[in-house]
This record gives C-alpha cells, sequence and structure tokens, in this order.
C-alpha cells in the first residue's frame, strides 16, 4: 500500500480523495 501511494501523484487527487487513501493506508 505503501508502494502504491508513493506512485500515485498528490496534485492529481483531490483533497478529500487524499484524506480517504491516508485514512484507508493507516493500519487500524
Amino acid at each position: 500500500a505503501n508502494q502504491l501511494r508513493i506512485k500515485l501523484p498528490r496534485q492529481h487527487l483531490h483533497p478529500k480523495v487524499w484524506e480517504d487513501w491516508l485514512a484507508l493506508s493507516q493500519p487500524l
């Protein structure tokens, strides 16, 4: 998940989508 997150360009993601992605990436 971390590798995919690094590959994804943050500039192309909307702030809300980026926050949701971070929430999914973080361990529960």
